[in-house]
């Protein structure tokens, strides 16, 4: 599934049952790190892994997004499909 904006977003996290979620950092509405923090208050939504997807590459916002409860994060201008492979096999220990 995906979702346009943040709002929307927020409502297949609660409706779906999912096992890993891609979140974009900058989503229009509410954003990526705003859903972390939700999920991580929420013990409910935290149905599986969560990689932070994102253009910012910076050290405060990938620290920001770990300690709001990401699992991974990929830096979206680096990223093919082996290391998207790679990142995912990792959050779900394959």
């Amino acid at each position: 599934e995906q979702a346009p904006d943040g709002e929307s977003g927020m409502q297949k996290i609660r409706n779906f049952d999912w096992n890993l979620l891609l979140l974009d950092i900058m989503l229009p509405g509410k954003d990526g790190l705003k859903i972390l923090r939700e999920i991580k208050d929420n013990p409910d939504l935290k149905k599986g892994p969560v990689i932070a997807l994102t253009n910012l590459n910076s050290e405060n916002i990938i620290q920001e997004a770990f300690g709001s409860g990401a699992d991974g994060y990929l830096i979206k201008s680096e990223l093919d499909a082996r290391k998207l492979i790679k990142e995912v096999e990792a959050c779900l220990c394959i």
